[in-house]
């Protein structure tokens, strides 16, 4: 069976081979994007396993365990309790060094976040609070330091 084109009469067979290509190059476009998707999907499920290995240990036991343990002593000054909370967090900054070869803004952040916390807990801990009252809003400041730290990670896992 003939049909009559523009430029000359197009077979029938020339109609199906011309059908049977667009299909077949629908059909690579279409696996070329759902490799991309899978490998995308891959790289996200492997980043939320490492931020779960690496973090939850921290978020869930030794940091809750280390700001528990955070008080003034009977002359005004920081408990030295507060160097095993600083060596929890910069020990948790170490193991997270992966992030900074995927993922460098967030270790960065990580990173400036744990330094600022350091930073507050030796400049409390080089003054003296007599008074209750300025001893409870030193602590509300170092859990504020923590809360922001735990709400960067948290805040980077849930966008993954």
């Amino acid at each position: 069976m003939q049909i009559e084109a523009v430029g000359g009469v197009i077979e029938l067979s020339d109609k199906i081979s011309l059908v049977a290509l667009i299909v077949a190059i629908l059909s690579f476009a279409i696996s070329i994007i759902s490799i991309y998707v899978q490998k995308k999907l891959n790289t996200i499920n492997l980043d939320a396993k490492y931020y779960e290995l690496i973090f939850n240990q921290f978020i869930l036991d030794k940091i809750p365990n280390k700001m528990s343990l955070i008080k003034f002593d009977s002359k005004g000054k920081l408990d030295s309790s507060y160097k095993s909370l600083n060596s929890v967090m910069m020990e948790m900054v170490r193991k997270a060094r992966y992030f900074s070869f995927v993922n460098p803004k967030f270790y960065k952040g990580l990173s400036d976040r744990t330094k600022k916390l350091d930073e507050l807990l030796v400049d409390i801990s080089s003054k003296t609070y007599i008074n209750i009252i300025d001893q409870n809003k030193e602590i509300i400041r170092i859990e504020d330091a923590v809360s922001k730290i735990i709400t960067y990670i948290n805040k980077h896992h849930s966008q993954i």
